[in-house]
């Protein structure tokens, strides 16, 4: 990952919320944007959504959390992995965009 912003998307139970055309989108037309999804924890199909998710492009990244940690912990988790990428900027988003 050499983007030069990361953006950090805590998930937890998400899989009905989370659009993923959405970022698809987004990561198409900004290039040097990445995403890094946190995976909480959660207990439906939010992982496999997100590891197919990771897989349909390399702007997008996955850090599993073995157990629901809740958001404060799950974004600074986040944070910590993205500072290993080493972009120049890293922000957050709601994985349902609600607070962008």
């Amino acid at each position: 990952m050499t983007a030069r912003i990361l953006v950090v998307v805590p998930c937890y139970n998400e899989e009905d919320r989370l659009d993923c055309s959405a970022f698809r989108a987004f990561a198409e037309r900004n290039t040097d944007c990445g995403f890094l999804f946190v995976n909480d924890g959660s207990t439906d199909n939010t992982g496999e959504l997100l590891r197919e998710l990771c897989r349909s492009n390399s702007a997008f990244l996955l850090h599993e959390l073995p157990r629901n940690c809740g958001k404060a912990e799950a974004v600074r988790q986040g944070m910590l992995k993205a500072m290993e990428f080493k972009p120049a900027y890293i922000g957050m988003w709601d994985a349902d965009l609600a607070a962008p």
